[in-house]
């Protein structure tokens, strides 16, 4: 599994805006940026992709949601001292 995740790491920092959260959208990418004769390989080097676009857009929305809470509970401490 080792050798799966540093391929898809490698692809990834390479063709970064080719990929997205969709599982067969990155088999397609995949097949577009390089050769890989197993179906196997590409397939698991794909799912790994996705896991990874998944975690970076929960991340986002984990941070964004966060920033939204600190924004307001800043606002209500500030109306309450006025």
């Amino acid at each position: 599994m080792k050798r799966v995740w540093t391929l898809s790491t490698q692809v990834m920092e390479n063709n970064q805006s080719l990929f997205t959260t969709d599982y067969e959208e990155n088999k397609k990418a995949l097949d577009a940026v390089s050769e890989i004769t197993s179906k196997k390989l590409r397939n698991q080097i794909a799912g790994c992709i996705t896991k990874i676009k998944n975690n970076e857009q929960k991340s986002l929305l984990v941070n964004e949601t966060a920033t939204v809470s600190s924004i307001d509970s800043e606002t209500s401490i500030t109306d309450e001292s006025d």
